[in-house]
């Protein structure tokens, strides 16, 4: 039977209380009653124990009011979510000397989604008379059941993190509260990122309470103690130090386009749903071909003073090949179509074949991705975008999501390659598009053969001095 608040209180023991020995920037965030909350510290100052106490301080204090409210974990996995869970029950123990009600139950829940049946573990714990706190990995599809308080735990580690955020917001409707917590991975991209940089003031006060701790403020507050800070760093690999102890938004260096050279491309000139104003100039597409897992995606460029300004991003899923003709026959008929380049491999045989018979081989180019056309046309890209000649659609996630995710590698024997890993969001195949539109518009338009095997990228990546190997 769970205990009365009465009961609670006088169980509130000075040895619980005494556990409490909090540094500044942690009482700091366990004193904040703002109600959209966003932390963000280095690796080993307590974020997730500081939040776990908070949570349980704030349940007893609302069971005391009688105004019992709910909690959500969300966390990356499901270790982490039942770690998460386990520093809540530790508190409750250690603070008010009892244990949970039931402790820690756990739960296989199904949910259908349009591709398929997923599965997740929910952790579930009772405090106080009424309250639940749950814990949970799941899809953002499947976040949208609740309606509690949430933590959202390591928020940077998700890969469809604006997606999570809009379903945590239906969690949290009304005057609910969240709670956000990462270290720094990734870029600007990351809806996390987006929280820490907001500087949105409603009815004069900002909209997002902020805690920020490096190493550095956490050992002039208590932590030189425990850290050697100079042989530490020494020892560790320096990108990971620079993102989990000194904060810093960094790329992985084999990433071939960083968040700020993206960042520095982004023009509200730009569209990528076809509303922008399209000046009537000459157009270029490229095209990357995908039926199933992959996406199919048509890349339109216009060529504003030699600037060339995305105006059309097309991305069908699990789409046909009349959806795919039927796209670019839009396209041509809206646009001025000056080439369009086709991923010709494999599934884009038919396509390349089909357009070229449509449109005529002076304006269609077959482009086979083997390693040297795809070296050459990352290269091209890039230095497209360092000129800045390159402009690209404001707060588009999914694109920018899609370019960083593209990496340049070495083996052994010095062979450089460049791709990307499948995942559910694709093959980098918005990235493709774009570098086959930018090849189109950077080929002087004249009659070249599908069929080869090199095309034109190979010369123009020499002409322009590039010297790709």
């Amino acid at each position: 039977m769970p205990m009365e608040l009465a009961e609670l209180e006088e169980n509130q023991t000075d040895e619980g209380l005494r556990l409490i020995d909090l540094w500044r920037f942690q009482r700091e965030l366990l004193e904040d009653k703002h109600r959209f909350i966003a932390a963000m510290w280095a690796r080993g100052c307590g974020k997730s124990a500081i939040t776990a106490l908070k949570i349980v301080l704030e349940v007893f204090d609302n069971e005391q009011a009688r105004q019992p409210s709910d909690w959500l974990i969300v966390s990356a996995s499901a270790d982490q979510a039942r770690e998460a869970l386990r520093l809540v029950e530790s508190w409750a123990r250690a603070i008010y000397a009892i244990a949970a009600q039931d402790g820690i139950i756990e739960t296989e829940v199904e949910f259908r989604t349009p591709e398929g049946l997923e599965r997740y573990t929910r952790y579930e714990l009772r405090l106080g008379n009424r309250t639940r706190i749950m814990a949970l990995c799941a899809s953002p599809r499947a976040i949208r059941g609740y309606t509690a308080n949430v933590w959202w735990d390591e928020a940077c580690f998700f890969e469809e993190d604006h997606a999570m955020w809009q379903s945590l917001q239906h969690c949290t409707r009304g005057r609910l509260k969240i709670i956000v917590t990462s270290t720094p991975i990734g870029g600007s991209e990351k809806r996390f990122y987006q929280i820490i940089h907001d500087e949105t003031i409603v009815r004069g006060q900002s909209l997002w309470s902020k805690h920020i701790c490096d190493i550095y403020r956490a050992c002039a507050e208590g932590r030189a103690a425990i850290y050697d800070l100079e042989m530490e760093k020494a020892a560790a690999d320096a990108d990971a130090w620079a993102t989990e102890m000194e904060l810093q938004w960094i790329d992985p260096s084999s990433t071939w386009f960083p968040s700020a050279l993206l960042a520095s491309c982004e023009d509200e000139r730009a569209s990528a749903d076809g509303r922008g104003e399209y000046t009537g100039g000459r157009c270029f597409i490229g095209n990357d071909i995908g039926l199933r897992g992959d996406r199919w995606v048509a890349w339109v460029l216009e060529d504003c003073s030699s600037t060339f300004v995305t105006r059309e991003v097309v991305v069908l899923h699990k789409s046909k090949f009349e959806d795919h003709d039927r796209e670019i026959a839009k396209l041509f008929k809206k646009y001025k179509v000056a080439r369009l380049c086709i991923d010709q491999g494999g599934m884009g045989e038919r396509t390349t074949e089909e357009m070229i018979r449509i449109y005529g081989s002076t304006r269609v180019e077959g482009v086979l991705f083997n390693v040297e056309n795809k070296g050459a046309m990352a290269v091209l890209g890039k230095e497209l975008m360092e000129d800045r000649r390159v402009l690209l659609p404001p707060n588009c996630p999914d694109i920018t999501q899609d370019l960083r995710r593209l990496q340049k590698t070495t083996s052994a024997a010095g062979a450089v390659r460049f791709d990307a890993i499948r995942d559910r969001n694709g093959h980098s195949d918005r990235t493709w598009s774009l570098l086959l539109a930018l090849n189109a518009a950077s080929t002087p338009v004249t009659p070249v053969e599908y069929t080869t095997s090199n095309s034109s990228l190979a010369q123009l990546a020499e002409m322009s001095g590039y010297g790709y190997r």
